[in-house]
């Protein structure tokens, strides 16, 4: 993580990013706080994949009706890997 994504909002409880990369990882030694959520910022996100977290998904299109599909996910293995191909993803790492 790092310059691959760009900030939005830092709290005591959550890390609000949009990455800038449509590939990359989350170092479970270096994530901010036990959650980690993924929304589309607009219509949908197309063709995410979520490998090393406890739901992970398969090129799966991700519109902003998910119904709750992306949130909540904890990383198990030591690195966490995200693709998607296209839209604005928000991703946001939370403590509780």
């Amino acid at each position: 993580m790092g310059e691959e994504n760009s900030g939005l909002h830092r709290g005591s409880r959550n890390l609000i990013t949009i990455p800038v990369e449509t590939s990359f990882e989350i170092r479970k030694e270096e994530q901010f706080g036990k959650y980690v959520s993924f929304f589309p910022l607009e219509k949908e996100v197309a063709s995410i994949t979520l490998e090393g977290f406890a739901y992970p998904l398969d090129h799966h299109y991700l519109p902003n009706t998910s119904g709750g599909l992306c949130v909540s996910n904890e990383i198990v293995e030591e690195t966490a890997h995200v693709s998607y191909e296209g839209g604005i993803l928000l991703m946001v790492q939370s403590r509780d």
